[in-house]
């Protein structure tokens, strides 16, 4: 259904939101930093802490987390208002 403001607004907000899909070449450092510091610890990391060690404001962490398809984020088992993030990845063993 076409909004009431017309295809040229659509048009814009498509190709602003296909602007913003694209990661900087930052966040593709911020990026490779966080895969790496995955990889040290063993695959799993709170994503709470993972921000801390990066020295990364909440807002900057969560827009890096939406860029990374290599990692995946489940809830804490003992506290679901944490995040764990995991790295998708078969060459991390998981810690036993």
């Amino acid at each position: 259904m076409p909004s009431k403001w017309g295809k040229d607004l659509d048009d814009l907000f498509e190709a602003n939101s296909k602007a913003t899909a694209k990661p900087q070449p930052m966040q593709k450092d911020r990026a490779e930093i966080l895969k790496a510091l995955l990889v040290a610890i063993g695959g799993k990391m709170l994503a709470k802490d993972a921000r801390k060690k990066m020295h990364l404001s909440k807002e900057r962490f969560s827009n890096l987390l939406l860029i990374c398809d290599f990692i995946e984020r489940k809830p804490y088992h003992l506290d679901r208002r944490q995040d764990v993030i995991i790295l998708k990845s078969e060459l991390v063993r998981p810690n036993c």
